[in-house]
């Protein structure tokens, strides 16, 4: 009886030490659930910005040379190098293309604001996969080199100071960050197991928190870009038609909406980290019940989100 006894209370001792070490299952994919949804979302934007960050670096640095040029022209000291070939303020080109401009002026990939916001949604994405994959023992060495690809990347971009047309996207805060979550790539490809996970949760809680946060500030930014041809557009025609201004109006209102609800959506993310976190520190009471409650809100609100991009994408606004 007393060896009966004994045994039942070692396994109660067990379970609950295991319950203190185990990684937060269910919070994590809540977490994990909450990234896709900021992945799936952003994505069409990024493309979006991508487009509107070279088409506002040309610009100015069309002004620029023009503005150069005509300087020149009148005997006056001009600002700087860049030169216009052609007609004053009309047909024409910019004389050089430098090296530090090639990444604006091509076709393929991201102009540099946009790759680090791309960068940053594709390390948090990583990550929030390689934690639920340590968690489930399922593909967690494939999705560790995916999230130590990703940390170098957005490193590199932080390191080059990217930023979206002259408005910085990586803070000292948030390059400190990307530093340090560098570390837990590498801690998590070499430690393949649920306990260091949850290790890695509670050292990396402010970490991760940043990265969010970063993407979460980005948004003013990228509402300035997407929408700086359709602000040029409306004050440099006082006498638009109403139809027209109507349209312009209508696509503005269409990026703050998505705009937004972009923002929401990251910041759902990072209340589901922070679950995480608590979780990991004292084990809490989310049921998988509820993670799959939540993938039906992010289903509807991402179908929400599809119909209005595609309304912008096709141009049938409600002015």
């Amino acid at each position: 009886m007393r060896n009966s006894a004994t045994a039942g209370l070692f396994g109660t001792v067990l379970l609950a030490l295991a319950a203190c070490t185990a990684a937060p299952s269910a919070e994590l994919r809540l977490f994990r659930d909450s990234v896709a949804a900021i992945d799936q979302a952003g994505q069409p934007l990024l493309d979006d910005l991508a487009l509107a960050e070279r088409a506002a670096f040309r610009t100015s640095l069309r002004e620029k040379a023009q503005a150069n040029s005509a300087a020149e022209a009148r005997g006056r000291v001009p600002a700087g190098d860049e030169r216009w070939i052609g007609r004053p303020l009309g047909i024409g080109f910019v004389r050089d293309l430098r090296a530090e401009d090639m990444a604006f002026e091509a076709s393929i990939g991201d102009p540099p604001g946009t790759a680090a916001l791309r960068a940053g949604l594709g390390t948090v994405t990583a990550l929030s996969s390689a934690l639920v994959a340590l968690t489930d023992g399922t593909n967690a060495e494939a999705a560790t080199d995916d999230l130590v690809r990703s940390v170098a990347a957005l490193t590199d971009l932080a390191a080059a100071g990217a930023s979206l047309v002259g408005t910085p996207l990586a803070t000292t805060g948030l390059k400190a960050a990307i530093e340090e979550l560098r570390g837990l790539a590498r801690r998590l490809a070499d430690e393949l197991n649920a306990r260091r996970a949850r290790e890695l949760i509670l050292e990396n809680e402010r970490q991760v928190d940043a990265l969010l946060a970063g993407l979460r500030d980005a948004v003013p930014a990228m509402w300035t870009v997407l929408t700086s041809d359709l602000q040029i557009t409306i004050t440099a025609n006082l006498r638009m038609p109403e139809t027209e201004l109507r349209a312009a109006v209508a696509r503005a209102e269409a990026y703050r909406r998505l705009l937004s609800d972009y923002a929401v959506l990251i910041a759902r993310a990072q209340d589901a980290w922070g679950g995480a976190v608590l979780a990991a520190r004292t084990p809490g009471s989310l049921t998988l019940a509820a993670v799959a409650e939540n993938a039906t809100r992010l289903r509807a609100d991402l179908e929400a989100i599809r119909r209005a991009q595609a309304a912008l994408r096709s141009g049938q606004l409600n002015p």
